[in-house]
């Protein structure tokens, strides 16, 4: 790996932790070297670098820095595979901006777009991280938009996902413990939604350091639910 992404790889982990200024300085790190090394803005070596940068400004509430960073994004017209990693990279980073600006409407359409071109390719076996991404965006979407019943499945599937892609303790797996909790409180299976915000809960204890994009979801939950017990 070279030192570059190694940096932006350690930025993404630092964003996890909510160490939102760590995480700017090693991207910006990370840029100063592919300059110095000749690599050019808007090309495909530069695309995880402002991934990451639209990933920490939503974590950080700056919706339009945000919006403004995914003009940066290249989409390569050479890409010779069945789907446009780069075209799906965008697409789902744009979805992900239009929900936390409210838009609902257009980051469903968004997602839904993405795995439908997934599922087209005839790939998709291999394509599971962006088929996990897809549905999550496009269940959160439903759920903004009060459609909690086609949301759930989507939920589901994400958090199926994510339990077996990844680490029992991760913050991701509570993400959508919490996402599904949500859902299952819109339709009234309060027991479901107290029981998926225990999991949460317990997982969210397992880290000292967690980015407040992740604790403050799991608080509003917990509100929520305290005023059904209350």
């Amino acid at each position: 790996m070279d030192v570059d992404t190694a940096l932006e790889t350690n930025a993404a982990g630092a964003i996890e932790l909510g160490r939102y200024d760590d995480a700017m300085a090693l991207l910006d790190e990370a840029s100063r070297i592919k300059a110095a090394n000749g690599v050019k803005s808007r090309t495909t070596r530069t695309n995880y670098n402002v991934l990451v940068r639209v990933r920490l400004a939503l974590a950080q509430g700056h919706l339009e820095t945000a919006r403004s960073l995914l003009d940066e994004l290249f989409v390569d017209p050479a890409e010779t595979s069945a789907v446009s990693f780069t075209a799906l990279d965008r697409d789902l980073a744009h979805a992900d901006v239009e929900l936390a600006a409210g838009n609902p409407a257009a980051a469903q359409a968004l997602a839904a777009a993405a795995r439908e071109r997934i599922e087209r390719s005839g790939q998709a076996a291999y394509l599971g991280m962006y088929t996990l991404r897809s549905d999550f965006t496009e269940g959160l979407a439903l759920l903004e938009a009060g459609k909690p019943a086609m949301a759930a499945p989507l939920l589901q599937r994400a958090l199926a996902a994510r339990e077996k892609m990844l680490a029992p303790a991760s913050a991701k797996i509570a993400e959508a413990d919490i996402a599904l909790a949500r859902c299952d409180l819109a339709m009234g299976d309060i027991g479901r939604a107290q029981s998926l915000a225990a999991a949460a809960s317990a997982i969210h204890a397992a880290h000292k350091d967690l980015g407040e994009h992740y604790r403050a979801p799991l608080r509003d939950l917990q509100a929520a639910l305290a005023q059904h017990r209350g």
